[in-house]
């Protein structure tokens, strides 16, 4: 995103926390200690519930322990406006937004609160999280939501709907190409070569529903017989995922590559005849189909709200109800037995994502965005 501010003319100043706490905690690392480390130590003792609690007062120390700093560093550049991403407990941005009387579109990625409960991590402070979130963002003169669900979702919690736009993620389309001669390289590494190959690449994450793409899979391998799972990644539940294809009857086609460097994905990528994800998340807009159909493969996606703001089903890619294994496995048949209809949404969706989600098609519409608030043409973010 910030690159394509720069090549729209733009000046962009980038002020990242985490690069400041990097530097100091590297300082302090315990690099080299042996044996159980007192915050392991401490984190067995104390209650989940008391030990997020605390995690979460050391995020707001942070928050005010750098609110000067960050202030200095923005009245020095002297922006027109501030695209802020918004971070979980942080009011830095909103505070200097309203002292320095600069306009600020607020950029939200998911529902903060509701994904840390989901994932275990809920606190005493979660009440008061959902209120700073909920006042960081009604304080925004903008907000860009990643898809339509999250909106109604900001909607219904009392954000006036006008001051929300809709713009899905994007994808650096010179990064994945599909002129990539790499995948005959990845197949070789793999086993695959002389098969149709589905592929899924990603964190493992339980909403991703890796096991269904792999129980659809072993269904669909009895009319699919020369074909090959890759599932690129990896992440919580990995063991029990590869135990689940060895169950299953199909762990020979199955093939696991653990994390790879993204600078290897597009070469995995050319190495998937075709791309699958099986499940998402109710507000996600996910960066991995965007990538595929750069690459110009054909996908099964999850046919979610968030996903339909990105992809028409039966034009885009098949679409299944996430964690259905038979529709799972009905798709990977119908694509597997029918060359023609693979090239045919593959080349449908690749343009598509050419015209509307490169990072600078996305940029463009967040830009019209902040020059609208800045009252300029052109400006500083």
């Amino acid at each position: 995103m910030t690159g394509a501010f720069q090549r729209a003319g733009h000046e962009v100043n980038v002020i990242v926390l985490g690069e400041w706490l990097g530097r100091q905690q590297v300082a302090g690392s315990a690099a080299g200690r042996q044996g159980p480390s007192f915050k392991g130590l401490a984190k067995q003792a104390i209650p989940n519930l008391l030990w997020e609690t605390a995690k979460d007062l050391r995020v707001i120390s942070y928050d005010h322990r750098f609110f000067r700093r960050y202030k200095e560093a923005i009245l020095s550049f002297r922006p027109d406006v501030i695209y802020e991403q918004t971070a979980f407990l942080a009011t830095d941005g909103r505070k200097i937004a309203e002292e320095a009387r600069i306009p600020r579109m607020a950029e939200l990625h998911a529902p903060m609160v509701e994904e840390r409960c989901r994932d275990g991590r809920n606190s005493l402070l979660s009440g008061h999280a959902t209120r700073v979130e909920t006042r960081n963002l009604m304080s925004a003169r903008r907000i860009r939501t990643v898809s339509s669900p999250l909106k109604a979702n900001l909607v219904a919690r009392g954000i006036p709907a006008e001051r929300i736009i809709v713009q899905p993620n994007g994808v650096d389309a010179d990064k994945f190409r599909p002129d990539s001669s790499d995948g005959d390289r990845i197949r070789r590494q793999h086993g695959l070569a002389g098969k149709i190959v589905f592929g899924f690449a990603g964190s493992f994450f339980k909403w991703h529903r890796i096991d269904s793409l792999i129980r659809g899979f072993s269904l669909a391998r009895r009319d699919c017989p020369d074909s090959a799972l890759l599932i690129v990644g990896d992440g919580e539940g990995s063991r029990e995922l590869r135990g689940l294809a060895a169950e299953l009857g199909c762990a020979e086609s199955v093939a696991f590559t653990g994390n790879v460097p993204y600078s290897e994905m597009q070469a995995y990528y050319a190495g998937m005849d075709i791309c699958c994800m099986a499940g998402t998340a109710w507000y996600c807009s996910p960066l991995k189909l965007l990538e595929y159909g750069a690459m110009r493969k054909p996908i099964i996606a999850p046919d979610t709200a968030a996903v339909r703001d990105i992809m028409e089903p039966e034009r885009d890619g098949l679409m299944v109800p996430p964690g259905d294994d038979h529709a799972v496995a009905a798709a990977m048949c119908a694509l597997y037995a029918d060359a023609q209809l693979r090239d045919k949404l593959a080349n449908l969706f690749h343009g598509k994502v050419l015209q509307q989600y490169t990072w600078d098609k996305v940029a463009g519409n967040i830009l019209r965005q902040l020059e609208s608030i800045a009252g300029s043409d052109r400006g500083a973010v």
